[in-house]
């Protein structure tokens, strides 16, 4: 029998989902819903001084990750589709962050990674480029960036290797229908990996934990805020 864990292991599910706009909720005819940032694909091509309609789109997508601001006398320019000197600084910034070739326009590269779906926290908060001040840590994988955000629980505990059946609670507060779905991510994390789960009402006791919270991260911005074209 496999020794039990130390209940200082917790589980937090944040589920950061695809933000989705109001035009584009509807399934295509395979059934996928088609990605929210598919006006993107439209202005390809586009380079300082075009005027192409729907460039006010791309002005709010990259407002919204804080690659671009306006300030009082150049407020209105966040509603024109014309394609000016700040929005050509953002869309290099964001070619840098994503270490694509910094040539201002929206080329094929960039608009193939902006038209990618992806969670809603900013990547410049406050002027701070979140993703630049964490290069050395930064890692890649596939089309994802990740950054190493973490710090150990007190003590440092390691998980033992041979713990591999494990069992899952939720809070007592957890509403039944918030259940459903995680439980069947667990199920999904068993069917490819060695981890075997196995709920329990026991929730000071469980191996995992697993709560909803309200957490505020610094930017003033949920943390799933939908970009609304």
């Amino acid at each position: 029998m496999a020794p039990k864990p130390s209940p200082l292991f917790s589980l937090i599910l944040l589920f950061l989902l695809p933000i989705s706009s109001q035009e584009t909720l509807s399934p295509s005819a395979s059934g996928q819903k088609p990605s929210p940032f598919g006006f993107i694909k439209d202005l390809q091509g586009s380079d300082k001084g075009d005027k192409v309609e729907g460039i006010h789109k791309l002005k709010k997508y990259l407002e919204q990750f804080g690659y671009l601001s306006y300030n009082s006398h150049s407020k209105g320019q966040i509603d024109d589709d014309y394609l000016d000197d700040l929005l050509q600084l953002a869309i290099k910034s964001y070619q840098t962050n994503y270490h694509l070739k910094a040539i201002r326009n929206l080329d094929s590269e960039i608009v193939t990674m902006m038209t990618i779906p992806r969670y809603g926290v900013a990547n410049v908060i406050s002027g701070t480029n979140w993703m630049q001040s964490s290069k050395n840590q930064g890692h890649r994988h596939g089309l994802l960036h990740t950054v190493s955000h973490y710090e150990f629980f007190p003590g440092s505990p390691k998980w033992e290797g041979s713990n591999v059946n494990l069992t899952n609670t939720f809070l007592p507060v957890t509403r039944a229908n918030a259940k459903i779905p995680v439980s069947k991510a667990f199920d999904k994390w068993a069917s490819a990996t060695c981890f075997r789960f196995a709920q329990t009402q026991d929730y000071r006791n469980g191996n995992l934990m697993v709560g909803f919270y309200w957490l505020f991260h610094g930017d003033g911005n949920r943390l799933m805020a939908p970009v609304e074209p």
